[in-house]
């Protein structure tokens, strides 16, 4: 456990000079406060580098580091989930402190425990961010797959459309070709008619004017064959692109339904943390109120250094819940996201 802390406290001390500066705590404890102001979160480095920094040479040597996690409670931000017996044995180790026998052996029985429920909850961990990512990976292509899906629903229209205007196109023509017909049919009875008369000139103006009908009817006929085929053409298409577009819905459908209950998931674990850091921020709030009760006492008795570690007691309960506050502040908003993306995607129709 000592050496998982120090490779922890090396992973903060980025420059690798043994020991952890204003600027190094500064960029950890932004990690951990990220709904906290700048100001806010360097006044909890001063602090913290004012409360342990024992030898007052303005940094955090390894031991000084140790009783900042313990003391200020930076274990689990730190992902570290050991009982308090061993964390108080880890800081007197570190410190260079002897342990008794029995309580070294106890220290080795916790720590077994402890790395145990560390390699769990590192188990979980990663579990947990596979979820996330598959959960995001599942969104997108529900999503992508609704897009696809509209898209052919739009073509599918528009070859249904374009099938309709063809066939529209087919019904003109063929009327025309069917009014050509009947005037070639009125222009074969005019030359009946003067065939009757015995007109010479009346004949052979009759045959002229069947013979130019019977050209027109002809081209009036094929212009509607082709309509009829360019018709016929556009209809299969429109119901290829509707068998295409019921699919890729199908498809859509399929994978909205799959990624709906990921995203749901995903969205109450994002409440539950929000939860669970509302809760730690109300629970830094009453220690305010505890501080500032034990103020009020202090202050009461008269004893002025007792009422100096009572302010002090105050100050840093009072930054301690604005960061939490801040913390829970931020954590509601990523569930304010998440639980709107749910709603987006199940309310997503194919």
């Amino acid at each position: 456990m000592l050496e998982r802390l120090k490779g922890t406290f090396r992973k903060v001390d980025t420059n690798d000079s043994g020991q952890i500066d204003a600027d190094e705590l500064m960029e950890i404890l932004k990690l951990f406060f990220k709904g906290a102001a700048v100001d806010m979160v360097q006044k909890q480095v001063t602090k913290l580098i004012d409360t342990y920094d024992k030898n007052a040479n303005g940094v955090l040597e390894f031991p000084e580091f140790v009783e900042m996690v313990h003391y200020g409670d930076f274990w689990r931000r730190f992902d570290f989930q050991i009982p308090i017996a061993l964390q108080e044995a880890v800081v007197s180790l570190a410190k260079g402190e002897p342990i008794a026998a029995s309580a070294a052996s106890k220290v080795a029985e916790a720590t077994e425990v402890a790395e145990e429920a560390q390699e769990d909850a590192d188990a979980a961990a990663v579990n947990a961010e596979q979820e996330v990512a598959e959960a995001a990976a599942a969104t997108a292509k529900a999503e992508q797959e609704a897009q696809e899906a509209a898209e052919a629903a739009d073509r599918a229209a528009q070859e249904e459309q374009e099938a309709a205007e063809a066939a529209a196109a087919a019904d003109i023509e063929r009327q025309e070709a069917e009014a050509a017909e009947e005037k070639v049919e009125e222009a074969v009875a005019e030359l009946e008619a003067a065939q009757e008369s015995g007109d010479a000139e009346a004949i052979a103006e009759a045959e002229a004017a069947v013979e130019q009908a019977e050209e027109v009817a002809a081209v009036e006929a094929a212009e509607a064959d082709a309509a009829e085929e360019v018709a016929a053409v556009e209809a299969v298409e429109a119901v290829e692109a509707a068998e295409v577009a019921q699919e890729a819905a199908e498809v859509a459908a399929e994978e909205v339904s799959e990624a709906a209950p990921i995203e749901q998931a995903e969205a109450d674990a994002a409440a539950d943390v929000a939860v669970e850091e509302r809760a730690e921020a109300d629970a830094a709030e009453e220690k305010v109120e505890e501080a500032v009760a034990e103020l009020e006492a202090a202050q009461e008795s008269g004893d002025a250094e007792a009422i100096a570690e009572a302010e002090a007691a105050v100050e840093q309960a009072e930054e301690v819940a604005a960061v939490e506050a801040a913390e829970a502040d931020a954590a509601e908003e990523v569930a304010a996201v998440e639980a709107v993306e749910a709603v987006e995607l199940s309310l997503i129709h194919i």
